[in-house]
């Protein structure tokens, strides 16, 4: 009844359930596997920070931010003791827990979550790998929303352009960091550079989601 495939199965299930906005179904097929893994392999193993991981996303998107928060957190410490400070696993769990710190308004505790994780990937991974552009996109994002838009800019600017070389021009995550950057840009009153990204991003936005898609309304509002 242990089998970790098992656990594995139960975390894919859920996944597919809260991917399709099933939330509270998820949760329990989430919390089972997480107590498969903490029987089988104890609680401080790797797969167990996985599985905590998991279970913290679902309370993310279902509001529960302390929650989440919480699980991030007991996860990148059972990574940060098993597989070392400058794992690229505990990149992803810094990542992680500074996503929801953000959501919470939790600005300075982000921020250092996000350059701790921008810091282990830019060691560890090729330049211009999409999990870097990820973190320069994130720790920019949080300067943005932390009221510093100076500061945002110039790593807005280099996430977008590494998003550029790694994918079509419009992506989706092409297009969300320009609406960003276009945020950014706006909050220092650069208003006519900051319309000449959104006024693209509206377009590929609108052709590709339609109108009522939340991105392309987000877009629109800016615009």
């Amino acid at each position: 009844p242990d089998d970790p495939t098992t656990a594995g199965t139960l975390d894919a299930l859920g996944a597919a359930l809260r991917d399709q906005g099933r939330l509270e179904e998820a949760l329990p097929l989430f919390e089972a596997g997480l107590a498969r893994q903490i029987r089988r392999f104890g609680a401080s193993h790797p797969r167990v920070a996985v599985s905590l991981h998991n279970l913290a996303f679902l309370h993310d998107r279902s509001g529960r931010r302390e929650e989440a928060r919480r699980l991030h957190a007991r996860a990148l410490d059972i990574r940060l003791a098993t597989l070392g400070a400058e794992h690229r696993a505990t990149a992803n769990s810094h990542h992680n827990l500074a996503t929801t710190l953000r959501a919470m308004g939790r600005y300075l505790e982000a921020e250092e979550s996000y350059a701790r994780a921008l810091s282990i990937r830019r060691a560890q991974l090729r330049e211009g790998h999409p999990q870097i552009a990820l973190s320069v996109i994130g720790l920019g994002t949080n300067l943005l929303y932390a009221g510093r838009p100076d500061d945002a800019e110039s790593l807005l600017r280099e996430g977008l352009e590494m998003r550029e070389t790694i994918f079509p021009e419009h992506h989706p995550q092409v297009v969300d960091t320009r609406v960003t950057l276009a945020g950014a840009l706006t909050a220092l009153g650069r208003y006519e550079e900051a319309e000449g990204y959104l006024l693209p991003a509206y377009r590929t936005l609108r052709e590709t989601l339609g109108t009522q898609d939340v991105r392309n309304q987000a877009a629109a509002g800016r615009v």
